[in-house]
């Protein structure tokens, strides 16, 4: 075997082990992309997940924060009143008092 032969084969090596290495390397960003798809697809469904309970949380507090408000309007109502009823006879001027 002469030396050119040997080059030759040596170059055709090379050439074959690069061209595996490109397909490997192919195949593996291939491999990543469906794992980063799945993670993706994943990760929005945990997200829509916890966005649609703090909605459903948001909109309980509110109603809950509503019936206080209305609880305690009810409770407080009667009470303003009855002091407004208060003052007003408290102020009003009496019959015996000079003019």
């Amino acid at each position: 075997m002469n030396v050119s032969d040997n080059l030759r084969d040596a170059a055709y090596i090379a050439i074959g082990m690069s061209v595996i290495g490109v397909q490997r390397a192919q195949v593996r960003r291939e491999e990543l992309g469906k794992q980063l798809a799945e993670q993706r697809t994943s990760i929005e469904a945990r997200v829509n997940e916890v966005r649609s309970t703090f909605e459903t949380r948001g909109a309980e507090a509110v109603k809950l924060v509503s019936d206080v408000i209305k609880e305690a309007d009810a409770r407080v109502e009667p009470v303003i009143k009855a002091v407004e009823t208060q003052v007003r006879s408290v102020l009003a001027p009496t019959a015996s008092s000079p003019a």
